[in-house]
Order: structure tokens, then sequence, then C-alpha cells
């Protein structure tokens, strides 16, 4: 339920479609790590986790463009 609270702001938006960007952004603040950190080839739990909930989020908030 932390993730909810942390994202409210994120999920609150209603006029303008959500961005990546904006959901990489807020995932990296929750966890306190950066966004390149997701980005890289490492795999420790701690960025690990994160880029898992962000790729998770991203396919469920995002338009399906296909």
């Amino acid at each position: 339920m932390w993730l909810k609270e942390a994202l409210k702001d994120l999920l609150l938006v209603q006029n303008r479609q959500i961005e990546v960007e904006n959901i990489e952004k807020t995932v990296a603040a929750v966890f306190n790590i950066k966004v390149a950190n997701m980005y890289s080839k490492r795999r420790p739990a701690n960025i690990a986790r994160p880029r898992q909930i962000a790729m998770y989020l991203a396919k469920e908030l995002t338009r399906d463009l296909r």
C-alpha cells in the first residue's frame, strides 16, 4: 500500500496521459535510486525490484499503442 500512496499524484492524472518518464522518476524517487540505475545491466535486488515495478506500472498505466 505504501507504493500506492507514493504514486497517488501520478495516478490522479486525468486530463493528461501518464508518461513512462514520469513513472520512472516517481519509482526512482520512492526507492531512492537514480533512473539510470533502472537501465543498468546490474541486477541487485535494490535495483531489480524498482525496475520490475516501473515496468509493471508502465504496462498498466500507459496507452497501448498497438
